[in-house]
């Protein structure tokens, strides 16, 4: 029983190290995923901006402001094929994080599978709106859209709900699974690691 006891523990002490390990690497991917979410939410809204009527600028301090904040929206503009690919890949990375958390919970008997899970459900749910979907306009066109946007996107829409909800709600619904998700793991990484005497991080979510 002393040896079954020993060998318990030494599996528990290895999935925690684990979980631990798959917590930092979580993190690192849910602050670039939501980077990139404040990219895309930061390109549309100057994009917007560019768009409307141009006002007489009144001194060449101003009109030197509008030259540089041009150049650092079509700076933006054009990155956001790449900003979104990192921030899809990101999203996937923290999926696959909390997948591995759910089973390394499950081998070393560590607690808490129902809360881990709800971090997995919700972590799906932000990658199903990253994730981009196929569609077709009226000249038989294919395109791929999701809740990061292209460039061409940004100047071919109009206003209205549908628009506030495409470019900005989306986005916003990605940042807020994940961090719902987040606050799901931290709840469970708490209970697991407090008893164990372990060290526990102050910033652990």
């Amino acid at each position: 029983m002393d040896q079954a006891d020993s060998a318990n523990r030494e599996i528990a002490r290895e999935s925690l190290v684990a979980l631990d390990v798959l917590r930092v690497a979580k993190n690192a991917f849910f602050w670039v995923a939501v980077v990139t979410v404040a990219l895309h939410l930061a390109a549309w809204f100057m994009a917007r901006s560019r768009a409307a009527p141009a006002t007489p600028a009144g001194t060449a301090v101003v009109e030197t402001e509008v030259r540089i904040s041009d150049r650092i929206a079509q700076s933006l503009e054009q990155q956001l094929s790449l900003i979104g690919f990192v921030g899809r890949s990101s999203v996937l990375v923290v999926n696959g994080a909390f997948m591995l958390a759910l089973f390394v919970s499950l081998v070393g008997r560590l607690g808490g599978a129902a809360g881990l899970t709800k971090s997995c459900v919700w972590a799906l749910a932000a990658l199903a709106m990253v994730a981009p979907w196929v569609s077709a306009d009226v000249r038989q066109m294919i395109s791929f859209r999701s809740a990061f946007f292209a460039e061409d996107e940004l100047y071919s829409t109009g206003d209205g709900v549908v628009v506030l909800v495409r470019f900005v709600i989306c986005p916003l619904l990605v940042a807020v699974f994940l961090l719902i998700a987040q606050l799901e793991f931290r709840s469970v990484y708490r209970r697991i690691s407090a008893p164990s005497g372990t060290r526990l991080p102050i910033h652990e979510v």
